[in-house]
């Protein structure tokens, strides 16, 4: 709003309807008919929880004078957004979720029209009366809202409303999720714009592409008429929202302003780098930066005897155990960071790049985005694609995540990670001031985030009772679940949560001798990883059959995953991270007793790539040594992508643990 206001001056109206109804805009409120009967339905649909009968939304630029109760001095370019949907709710889950609407405002918004009304399959229709929207400062955290709500809103109504957002925004970028988790049966999108300004837009999984044509008054038209969008349906293993069709548009060019391409990579690294890399430009807020940073320093106690990356260590440690990150904190400037012990997400990364500079190490700035929300395109240029940051240090070839304090360097989310960045570093000279580079985000080798487990399993005498030692050693993601929370717990709470994290054998098990190590989150942490030691005594993984003890070994790994698949996939495998496991376990084999059915130990399931390298793998194997049977199982996976086709080859690797997890030794005496 400084903005808007900075470039006007500002006359009051009297009447804003009166204002209203001189936008110009092609998509008004008068789009909800007369038609008051349901929407004729199939079974299928009918059986379905919500579907929408109508979802268009239309987005139109626009000078204009008139802003909210303001007449403008000058034109300004203004997006009108009209929102038209009409939902059928087939049942109580759907009523209770629908039947409050939220619309977000701004100071920048203004709300300038809603209609709604409910269609009742009893006949009776309920127009809503705009007088009763109600604005809420901050919903939820969620920011300023408008809110209304439809009443006597029955299962297997429809609900439909239209309304007309008016919106100043100095970005003229956006996108829109087409498919959601139900079905669509009339879709349709318009950008509009004067025809002076050049729009591109693309399309994603499937989603119809965008037409151009033209409209009344010099506009362009961009638009996807009517059409049925299919519900989304999730799957495991897949990139979840990124899955979903969607469309992205961006403005690219002015013929006022020919020759200059917007939101260009290098534009978005300009202009970030602007804020992270640089102190405030004013004196005084300069200096107290300044000062704040020094004082950091000098508290961090780093000196000049120690190598960049054990500085880096440090650092990080001492910063992310005194300042809380939150984006509920608008903190930004170094001194009011460390004032408050509070910061936003890009304030805590701009503290960390400011420091960095003070004490000569060099970083990049990488800006993505989750790549289960969206996969960074790097054909298509935006800043639409910058939700999250990294620093990366490329004398170590490692990042680090200033905003997660279960992670220290070498650990990169693994959301942000495999997939693109833009790598934005400061030069020494100054043109070019700052260098912007899409790459890639390699992620954690599989060597470096593993879980294994090491158990030494014997019978008491009358075979009643295993008697377990287990060692389970964690590195990586698989350590980083755990091993930073347990600085925050009392030993109380610590030993519950410890107790019941390891027990994970069968159902009556009972934890003792339990120790720790490499719990503190300092240092190099993938040079620690984190140890569980203790001992085990259970009675549930063992059954008497007869002479025979039946020993139920699979468990002795812990539950596994079973994936099912009763129809056809729709998309390509992704993996969270790749990552390992091995499990050891030893059994001393009771005198005058064999097991008769080892060989059912025996199991291989494998992907390879085009090298013929594996690059998942399932296998168990086992040896006696005299009395002693080793099992041990090796699981792995080594890819974070792969094609849909290849899913059931990836699905047999993970059912492999589970059908190991069925296993059961048999214990016969010897004849």
């Amino acid at each position: 709003m400084k903005k808007l206001l900075s470039i006007i001056a500002i006359y009051l109206i009297t009447n804003t309807l009166q204002a209203q109804n001189k936008f110009d805009i092609i998509h008004k409120l008068d789009v909800l008919g007369m038609d008051t009967t349901l929407t004729p339905l199939s079974k299928e649909d009918d059986s379905t929880s919500v579907i929408f009968i109508k979802d268009y939304h239309y987005k139109e630029w626009l000078n204009t004078k008139l802003f909210k109760t303001l007449v403008l001095p000058n034109d300004v370019l203004f997006r009108f957004t009209t929102i038209h949907r009409r939902i059928r709710l087939n049942n109580n889950e759907a009523v209770e979720r629908y039947n409050t609407m939220y619309i977000p405002v701004s100071n920048n918004s203004e709300l300038i029209g809603l209609k709604a009304r409910t269609i009742n399959p009893d006949g009776t229709v309920k127009y809503f009366d705009e007088n009763n929207v109600l604005y809420i400062e901050n919903y939820e955290n969620h920011g300023p809202m408008k809110i209304f709500a439809f009443e006597g809103v029955q299962v297997g109504a429809e609900i439909e409303f239209v309304y007309i957002l008016q919106e100043f925004s100095e970005n003229y970028y956006g996108h829109l999720y087409i498919q959601e988790n139900f079905p669509k049966k009339s879709f349709a999108l318009e950008l509009i714009f004067p025809s002076y300004l050049k729009f591109e837009t693309k399309s994603y999984n499937n989603a119809p592409n965008l037409i151009e044509d033209s409209v009344a008054d010099n506009r362009t038209r961009l638009s996807i008429t009517p059409v049925n969008i299919k519900a989304h349906e999730k799957e495991e293993y897949a990139a979840e929202r990124a899955t979903m069709m969607r469309v992205e548009y961006v403005l690219r060019e002015n013929s006022y302003n020919k020759g200059n391409r917007f939101y260009t990579w290098t534009s978005a690294g300009d202009e970030y780098a602007e804020f992270f890399f640089e102190l405030s430009t004013d004196k005084k807020k300069n200096k107290n930066e300044v000062k704040a940073l020094k004082n950091i320093l000098k508290q961090s106690k780093i000196n000049n005897k120690i190598t960049d990356k054990e500085a880096v260590m440090i650092l990080e440690s001492f910063l992310k155990s005194q300042i809380a990150v939150n984006e509920d904190h608008s903190q930004v400037l170094a001194d009011e960071i460390w004032k408050t012990k509070t910061a936003s997400e890009h304030g805590i990364t701009r503290l960390y790049v400011l420091l960095l500079q003070q004490l000569g190490i060099y970083c990049e700035l990488v800006l993505t985005h989750n790549r289960y929300e969206k996969y960074f395109d790097d054909s298509f240029e935006t800043h639409n694609i910058f939700s999250d940051y990294l620093i990366y240090f490329p004398q170590f070839k490692l990042y680090t995540h200033p905003s997660s304090y279960h992670l220290r360097l070498g650990e990169a989310p693994y959301n942000l990670s495999y997939t693109n960045g833009l790598f934005v570093n400061k030069t020494a000279v100054a043109n070019p001031k700052y260098i912007s580079t899409v790459k890639y985000i390699e992620g954690l080798p599989m060597e470096l985030s593993y879980d294994n487990m090491f158990i030494d399993l014997k019978l008491d005498a009358d075979f009643n009772k295993a008697n377990i030692n287990l060692k389970k050693v964690s590195l990586g993601f698989s350590a980083s679940n755990l091993r930073p929370y347990l600085n925050f717990m009392n030993d109380e709470k610590k030993k519950e949560l410890l107790e019941n994290y390891f027990n994970i054998i069968g159902k009556d098990g009972e934890v003792t001798e339990l120790k720790t190590e490499n719990t503190k989150m300092f240092g190099y942490m993938l040079d620690y990883p984190f140890i569980m030691e203790g001992k085990i005594i259970n009675s549930d993984i063992i059954q008497q059959a007869g002479d025979k003890t039946l020993i139920k070994v699979g468990e002795l790994i812990g539950p596994q995953v079973e994936m099912y698949q009763d129809k056809n996939r729709e998309f390509d495998v992704e993996n969270y991270y790749n990552h390992s496991y091995l499990r050891e376990i030893k059994f001393e084999i009771p005198d005058g007793y064999e097991i008769v059915n080892l060989t059912e130990l025996n199991m291989d399931f494998f992907g390879l790539n085009k090298q013929n390298k594996r690059i998942m793998e399932f296998k168990s194997s086992y040896k006696v040594d005299r009395n002693v049977l080793t099992i041990t199982v090796t699981e792995f996976y080594n890819e974070i992508r792969l094609p849909k086709e290849r899913y059931e080859e990836f699905r047999k690797v993970i059912n492999a643990a589970a059908d190991f997890n069925k296993k059961v030794l048999i214990l016969s005496p010897k004849k």
